[in-house]
């Protein structure tokens, strides 16, 4: 199976995998759009340094160094939630929209199956990174995996998530915020107590206002931008979300205490901001990033 792999706007930074099961079969609880069909998958790669990798770092804690200078990261939590996924025409217009959908991504859970969609081209795909508010606000279905009981999203913390709704976006760990990344000499492991320089982060972003649209670019290597579902076989969409994209970006500056904590209690809009716009465009000015996403056909197995 060959692929191809390109360039891309989209960030991180922190974008999937999506429901909670790693790619299972067609769901027959959800609508089909008429036929003929194919299945769309997205296969979401976590990633945390400044160079690509080719698969998911490992359960936490991890302990990576992130960039050139051998700076560590170590990562307790990295997850989020994606929903309200659609394929997008050539004129910006909504070929379809995935009914029932919403992932739940994790480390090291990179394929998930998102459902039967038309056969035809489309040029871009478009999703939420949270919920929108009519669902934020509802009581989930126990068969609903990617909410039901997902307790370390109930974004008020508790034993439900009303009437906070949901943590769309959850990422925790330290960092070595000096200079120089001096602190990263003691190369810690992650356990015990961390060494002069390392600093503990939260990020818990949720409510309505923070709901954010991810809509992946155009493929450049077909002339007409188009990418194509063919019946009865399997469109794979693949991403990666590189965490190491928050830290490092214009207005960021690692070493001070306030830019490290995002909660309910402390919302912290400038440095909520900063990091949606990461995950949009890649380093919070539009530019491109040296992530990359492609796409490949198969049969689903």
């Amino acid at each position: 199976m060959k692929t191809e792999t390109i360039k891309t706007t989209f960030f991180w930074a922190i974008v999937i995998t999506i429901i909670v099961t790693a790619c299972k079969g067609p769901d027959k609880a959800t609508p089909a759009p008429a036929s003929p069909t194919g299945y769309l998958m997205f296969h979401l790669h976590s990633d945390a340094t400044d160079s690509v990798q080719g698969s998911d770092y490992n359960p936490t804690p991890y302990t990576t160094a992130v960039d050139a200078t051998g700076r560590l990261l170590r990562i307790d939590t990295s997850q989020l939630l994606i929903s309200n996924i659609q394929l997008i025409n050539s004129s910006g217009g909504v070929v379809y929209t995935v009914p029932n959908q919403i992932l739940f991504k994790v480390p090291l859970t990179e394929p998930y199956y998102i459902g039967q969609v038309p056969v035809g081209e489309f040029t871009a795909v478009k999703y939420y990174v949270g919920l929108d508010s009519a669902v934020n606000a509802s009581v989930p279905n126990a068969s609903d995996s990617a909410l039901y009981n997902n307790t370390s999203m109930y974004y008020g913390g508790g034993s439900n998530p009303q009437p906070g709704g949901y943590t769309f976006i959850y990422f925790s760990g330290y960092i070595d915020t000096t200079t120089g990344a001096t602190a990263s000499q003691s190369h810690w492991d992650g356990t015990g107590t961390p060494p002069t320089g390392f600093a503990h982060f939260s990020y818990k972003i949720g409510g309505n206002k923070n709901l954010i649209t991810i809509t992946l670019p155009t493929n450049p290597s077909n002339a007409s931008g188009e990418y194509v579902v063919v019946v009865g076989q399997t469109t794979f969409v693949h991403q990666i979300i590189n965490y190491y994209k928050i830290f490092f970006t214009a207005g960021f500056p690692i070493n001070v205490d306030a830019n490290l904590t995002i909660s309910p209690s402390y919302p912290n809009p400038t440095i909520t901001k900063l990091i949606l716009n990461n995950i949009i465009t890649g380093d919070g000015l539009g530019h491109p990033t040296n992530e990359n996403w492609y796409y490949e056909q198969g049969n689903l197995n």
